[in-house]
């Protein structure tokens, strides 16, 4: 029964997760005008509804409409390479806070449609090389504590007149987020996910099955 509703309000999923992506940058524009913050823009959850919609919709292409997901790939790179060039070429404030993550949530979508169909060649090597593979492994936490890092190491900067911005500068910042999300994924993060039990998909229209393990990425 549940999956019978579910079959029924699918057709209006598309329109409302792509309303929700053009929510967001509108939102963020009229913030910006309103003087917040890039960072309080950033952090403010409903500023962040085209990078959750991009991969709620991909999510819903490859469930119902599997047929249309290289179209959908290939118009979220085209839009994601539109929207990064707007920013660079118009140089505006608002602009520039309105479509923040767009570009990087569109071309997310064409590469994360892509893996699923599996890269070949250069790519597919750089993918499966085991050092891309750890990093993908422990990204949440390289995501997470990337925030921190520079301001944790500035008095460090600061006593030895490391430039911010600058390639030492990144190079440490990147060692110590690694070192940082390495740790938390092995004390913190590991222990919680052994503790899931593995699960299967509902149906063969969802692919192979699944196992949500530590060791099952």
């Amino acid at each position: 029964m549940a999956a019978d509703r579910a079959l029924r309000t699918a057709p209006a999923l598309a329109p409302a997760i792509a309303c929700a992506i053009a929510l967001s940058i509108v939102l963020r524009g009229i913030l910006a005008r309103m003087g917040w913050t890039d960072f309080q823009i950033y952090v403010f959850t409903p500023d962040n509804f085209d990078t959750l919609g991009c991969g709620a919709l991909l999510a819903y292409f490859w469930v119902h409409r599997r047929d249309k997901v290289v179209a959908l790939r290939r118009t979220a790179f085209a839009a994601g390479v539109l929207a990064l060039a707007a920013m660079l070429l118009v140089r505006q404030p608002v602009l520039s806070a309105a479509l923040m993550a767009t570009p990087t949530a569109l071309i997310g979508l064409w590469f994360v449609a892509r893996a699923a169909e599996g890269f070949r060649g250069v790519m597919g090597f750089a993918m499966s090389f085991p050092p891309s593979v750890y990093l993908g492994r422990i990204s949440y936490g390289i995501y997470v504590y990337h925030f921190f890092a520079p301001a944790v190491l500035k008095p460090l900067f600061d006593r030895y007149h490391i430039r911010d911005g600058g390639v030492t500068f990144g190079l440490i910042c990147f060692g110590v987020t690694v070192s940082v999300a390495s740790l938390s994924w092995f004390v913190l993060e590991r222990p919680f996910l052994l503790l899931k039990p593995p699960f299967r998909s509902a149906g063969p229209s969802h692919g192979p099955a699944v196992l949500a393990g530590a060791d099952r990425d």
